[in-house]
């Protein structure tokens, strides 16, 4: 209790510097102190909460938003489960070249950095091959 007195006192004299507190006393203080002792600090969600909180934001002026009936149509199936979406293989080397240019073109990039984005894209390139289809003239040999 000494501990708080003196923190009480301390936080009067700072009070009472005000010129509108300067009726303030310690018994005051010491309650305003003590009214959110048992307060963690920080206020806790559940995901309703969260929910709601995202959904606010998103419904602010001047927010993007996706959009929402493809977005639905790609997450959710029928039965109600999430599906992930999928990303192509052209899609993921063309992400896979602006991240290497990008890399590239910066004065301190790491050439480990540079030689595993290129990894990845030629394992995405060799997904490519095998994802094609043969055609029907790959059938017949040329005489």
């Amino acid at each position: 209790m000494i501990r708080i007195s003196i923190c009480c006192k301390k936080t009067t004299e700072l009070v009472r510097s005000a010129d509108s507190f300067k009726e303030i006393d310690d018994t005051e203080v010491e309650r305003w102190t003590q009214c959110d002792k048992n307060e963690p600090g920080y206020q806790l969600f559940n995901e309703d909460d969260i929910d709601d909180i995202v959904i606010q934001v998103l419904n602010q002026p001047g927010t993007s938003q996706p959009d929402s009936s493809e977005n639905e149509s790609q997450n959710e199936e029928s039965d109600g489960t999430v599906s992930v979406k999928r990303v192509t293989n052209q899609q993921a080397e063309e992400a896979v070249n602006v991240l290497l240019d990008y890399i590239e073109q910066r004065e301190s990039s790491d050439l480990i950095d540079i030689l595993n984005l290129r990894k990845i894209r030629q394992t995405i390139k060799k997904d490519q091959r095998i994802l094609l289809q043969t055609k029907v003239t790959d059938f017949f040999s040329k005489a």
